[in-house]
């Protein structure tokens, strides 16, 4: 049986991205023939060796034929879509124009709740809707939306580790003697991180750093922030070209012995920047299971994050100190957000930096946390309504 998946392409390192390689992998193994329609993928991307197809697709672009010309191409008997709410409305017309009429599955990360209802309507499409924490599954049943079941994402607690060779690292890219602060994920709006530069000016400290893991220009033109609040000094960007294809886990080819510019960091893997971080920041104003969260705690680095007082909140469980809003207001699909106060979290910087015990301790935690989130329910599920 042919499957079609609609997500971002899984070559991307986006979190549907990964999440899209996860269950195309898992249902190739399971037998079925599975095509790929990627989006924001290059076309010219080499998908060889992989046990799917992928059609890659520039969403910068109207993308409806596309997604037409797919549909007769592949003929799939089920699409399954892994998107947020916002654009699963897209999805869905775009579907309705292609006059689709087989099973549609959903594996739902909505990015807030609540919910406008047209937003709830196309979700209401689908035949089954997979979601990734009991605050959603809560709330969409509240809402007469009964979702099959709960699959949060997961992370590789064998690549995601504490790093033996940490302090070596942090040494080569001149980090020994600084508190390094790791904000990762793109540069956009939702990940606020601007806050991040105001409480780093709030605290007024040249020990402290802050590695930015997006590039410096995009939604915000952070190097211009960090300079009008005068800590430029204090910032290290990622040298990254194109966020959503990042940078390998690991690298082999370490810099000389003798280097301390920060800018060394731009030859190390995902992994190895991680691990030079003191703690690491996610002040996202919504969101759902942030890849971040699982990613950071299987490293072993203490977290501060938003508290969304919903999935986020879920998410991080008591494996981070949660950063109190200094307002909430609404988003794009009638979410509630949560914008964190730069004072509460340049406090808790100030008290992780000055308390050891509690780093420990948030870290202790963190690794008990993330051990109920590996890939295999998300996978074993979409098998499981696959083959249904």
């Amino acid at each position: 049986m042919t499957i079609g998946i609609i997500a971002d392409s899984p070559l991307l390192t986006s979190g549907f991205g990964v999440e899209a390689y996860q269950v195309a992998t898992a249902l190739a193994e399971a037998g079925h023939d599975v095509a790929c329609f990627g989006l924001k993928g290059d076309p010219n991307d080499d998908a060889t060796g992989l046990p799917f197809r992928i059609r890659n697709v520039n969403v910068l672009e109207p993308w409806n034929t596309e997604l037409q010309d797919f549909l007769l191409r592949e003929r799939p008997a089920k699409v399954i879509i892994l998107i947020d709410l916002f654009n699963l409305r897209e999805i869905m017309l775009y579907l309705q124009e292609a006059a689709w009429t087989r099973e549609t599955i959903v594996f739902l990360t909505p990015d807030g709740l609540p919910a406008y209802d047209a937003y709830l309507d196309a979700l209401r499409a689908a035949k089954f809707c997979v979601v990734t924490t009991e605050t959603t599954r809560r709330y969409l049943t509240s809402r007469a939306i009964v979702p099959y079941g709960i699959a949060p994402s997961g992370v590789d607690r064998n690549v995601f580790i504490p790093m033996p060779e940490r302090d070596e690292l942090r040494r080569r890219a001149g980090l020994s003697d600084r508190f390094v602060i790791g904000v990762f994920g793109r540069n956009c709006e939702r990940k606020q991180q601007p806050r991040v530069l105001q409480a780093l000016a709030l605290l007024a400290d040249p020990d402290v750093v802050v590695y930015f893991h997006c590039n410096k220009q995009g939604y915000w033109r952070l190097d211009e922030v960090a300079r009008d609040l005068g800590v430029g000094s204090q910032v290290i960007f990622s040298g990254i070209d194109q966020e959503e294809r990042g940078v390998p886990t690991h690298t082999n080819v370490l810099p000389a012995a003798d280097a301390s510019s920060h800018e060394v960091l731009w030859s190390y893997g995902y992994v190895q920047r991680m691990n030079c971080c003191d703690v690491v920041i996610n002040a996202a104003h919504s969101g759902d299971v942030e890849h971040i969260i699982l990613e950071a705690q299987s490293c072993g680095i203490p977290l501060l994050h938003t508290d969304d007082q919903g999935i986020m909140r879920e998410a991080v469980g008591d494996g981070g100190r949660l950063l109190q809003p200094a307002d909430t207001g609404w988003g794009r699909i009638g979410e509630r957000i949560y914008m964190v106060d730069p004072s509460d979290m340049a406090q808790s910087i100030r008290t992780l930096k000055d308390d050891p015990a509690l780093r420990s301790e948030l870290q202790a935690r963190g690794f008990e946390n993330v051990k109920k989130y590996s890939w295999s329910r998300l996978r074993e599920i979409m098998v499981e309504i696959a083959a249904g």
